[in-house]
């Protein structure tokens, strides 16, 4: 079954008998009566992987999968394992990228390949070592540093600048990133969307699920128009999505701003349905913080 290999904390929906996460490790050594300053917090730069994975559902996250992802399909060291450095690109190469910053993990899935991959990305290294200061360890550590980014040492950088107690480190500004929300199999889309997608944004042409962007739905239209090609993984940004007002009428896959996140409409919303973003997934589907500057 597909899980995360390194979850910070619990996840209340896995399914395992037994919830792994590096918060129980912790404890454990502590109730064990290891002192805290000996005790470092491993940030993996690998992750691994399953193929055959059974169902789309929760983007492929805890779903029966036949077995650990192929050499030919994609492993390096061994079956089901990669580096960080090598994973990475593959949002620009049909896997969707998947976050949950509260609890440190992401994860990669194809839902067309039903591949799925779990490793740390910045934010989830970031949290780690955020972690490990806050309880009062010894620290954080890494393996291993070949599987960092060679140009930018990304997962080090965050690691560096938790434990230094300083924000996130800022990606420089790209001119070619891709700014909208990558595109998800389980949202629904409007005229108003605009998703990134394979290297790519697109424009919505109508109402549209489950059909990726440059692929053909069931009557054998294209919902989706190219805008221009860019690199992923996506530096959100607004792109003239404005704040969600109560009391206003919106569109099918209409993008406001709320609390510093975007969400877009699941459907055409009344004036009258005074639900905020943030509050109901099945109405304002969330995509994240967005950066306040331009990229």
């Amino acid at each position: 079954m597909t899980n995360h290999q390194s979850a910070l904390h619990s996840v209340p929906e896995d399914p395992s008998p037994r919830r792994l996460s590096v918060e129980a490790a912790v404890k454990a050594w502590t109730d064990a009566g290891a002192p805290k300053k000996k005790l470092l917090v491993g940030v993996p730069f690998y992750g691994r992987g399953w193929e055959g994975v059974q169902s789309t559902a929760k983007n492929g996250l805890f779903q029966q999968a036949s077995g650990a992802v192929s050499k030919a399909n994609g492993a390096k060291y061994a079956v089901g394992v990669n580096d960080y450095r090598t994973l990475a690109p593959l949002a620009q190469q049909g896997y969707q990228v998947h976050r949950d910053d509260a609890n440190g993990v992401a994860w990669l899935f194809n839902p067309d390949k039903r591949i799925f991959w779990t490793f740390d990305d910045p934010m989830a290294a970031y949290r780690k070592a955020e972690f490990a200061k806050e309880q009062g360890l010894a620290g954080a550590m890494s393996y291993s540093l070949e599987g960092d980014d060679k140009s930018t040492a990304i997962l080090s950088e965050h690691i560096r600048a938790a434990l230094d107690g300083r924000q996130p480190p800022t990606p420089p500004p790209l001119k070619d990133a891709c700014t909208a929300p990558e595109w998800r199999t389980d949202y629904v889309y409007g005229k108003p969307s605009v998703v990134s997608h394979a290297g790519k944004m697109w424009r919505g042409q109508y109402w549209t699920k489950g059909t990726a962007p440059g692929s053909k739905d069931g009557g054998g239209g294209s919902p989706w128009r190219e805008l221009r090609t860019c690199k992923l993984p996506a530096r959100l940004h607004p792109n003239g999505a404005k704040p969600w007002q109560e009391g206003l009428a919106y569109e099918t896959g209409t993008m406001v701003t709320h609390q510093g996140e975007l969400h877009t409409a699941a459907y055409n919303i009344r004036p009258d349905q005074a639900i905020t973003p943030g509050t109901d997934v099945n109405t304002w589907q969330p995509h994240g913080k967005y950066e306040t500057a331009g990229v």
